[in-house]
């Protein structure tokens, strides 16, 4: 599980962007955000008005007795699967929801004994904002300790092989029912909580950092051979080679586009569909007759055949078996 995370932005740029309207505390940009330290979050009252104020990363519950919060325990995240259930978590997902503004986290991971640790970040260099949930604990004295956590679930397709969870992160369109106070159905909350898809991810190797002595840009530059390790523990996406000349299947529409007839999978009877390969923009996709994808129209980027539907596999298996294409890592 990740335990730090960068927010190397200023607090009128995190405020501009969350559409806040009264900063409570502002906070520096920060390449590296580690527990028990304080965190930039979004909070929305019954009103819809946000404010950017700040917790200590950590949850603990109101309920918590003063010996658990002297003996330092602390809830760094919280499962999405089960914070309806958990005791720890239950109120604060009912009247403590936030959003923390992140520029990217940090995991560590391992591969034939060696360790190496990856900058994960936004591919289209906005911000993230994690889930969190929040809470108030009052000390004998009455002093208030506000505290949270970071929810967390399942890792994408990409990052699976190496570790099992991640932050949940919103997009963008789902924020605003999450802060929302006037919404309050734990059904509709943790489908919010999806992994984000590894195609809105910028993966980067980094040097291991003594994260308590240093917080300068060095944690997130990019090491000369980043790109080999990521290719070397699969983490790179392939990319196909286009060649120069022309490709000639079926047929080639003078825009550069390939059109492929194969077998029905569903059927017996040889169906045309329309795998295409663009030449010029580097993009496949298809329009599939069968009746599992009917209507659906699939452009997933050339790079990730994770996501082609079973006709694209076909098609692009062809033409890398008749030498039009080449994959290279």
């Amino acid at each position: 599980m990740f335990d730090r995370y960068a927010l190397a932005v200023e607090s009128d740029i995190v405020a501009t962007r969350f559409g806040v309207s009264e900063v409570l505390a502002p906070s520096p940009s920060r390449h590296t955000v580690l527990p028990g330290r304080r965190v930039s979050a979004v909070v929305q009252d019954d009103k819809g008005a946000r404010r950017l104020t700040a917790f200590r990363w950590g949850l603990i519950p109101f309920w918590w007795t003063p010996d658990a919060v002297q003996e330092g325990h602390r809830l760094l995240h919280a499962r999405a699967e089960t914070i309806a259930e958990k005791p720890a978590f239950r109120f604060s997902l009912a009247q403590g929801r936030c959003v923390l503004p992140s520029s990217g986290f940090f995991q560590t991971i391992e591969s034939e004994g060696e360790k190496f640790t990856l900058h994960i970040r936004p591919r289209d260099g906005e911000m993230w904002s994690f889930a969190g949930l929040w809470d108030e604990w009052l000390s004998e004295s009455g002093a208030p300790l506000r505290t949270a956590a970071i929810i967390s679930t399942q890792s994408n397709q990409l990052l699976s092989s190496y570790v099992k969870r991640m932050p949940a992160i919103l997009k963008r369109e789902d924020e605003a029912k999450w802060l929302d106070p006037n919404v309050s159905d734990a059904r509709v909350l943790r489908k919010l909580l999806q992994p984000l898809s590894f195609k809105a991810m910028q993966i980067d190797v980094v040097a291991a950092q003594r994260w308590r002595e240093q917080d300068d840009a060095s944690l997130i530059r990019p090491l000369p051979n980043s790109r080999k390790v990521l290719q070397s523990l699969g983490l790179a996406p392939k990319k196909m080679v286009l060649p120069r000349r022309n490709v000639l299947r079926d047929w080639q529409s003078p825009d550069g586009q390939l059109f492929f007839t194969t077998k029905s999978f569903t059927r017996d009877d040889y169906t045309r569909w329309h795998p295409v390969v663009d030449l010029h923009e580097g993009e496949v996709f298809c329009d599939c007759p069968d009746f599992h994808f009917r209507h659906a129209r699939h452009k997933p980027d050339i790079g990730t055949p994770d996501h082609w539907c079973k006709h694209l596999h076909r098609a692009v298996e062809n033409c890398v078996r008749h030498g039009d294409l080449q994959v290279r890592s």
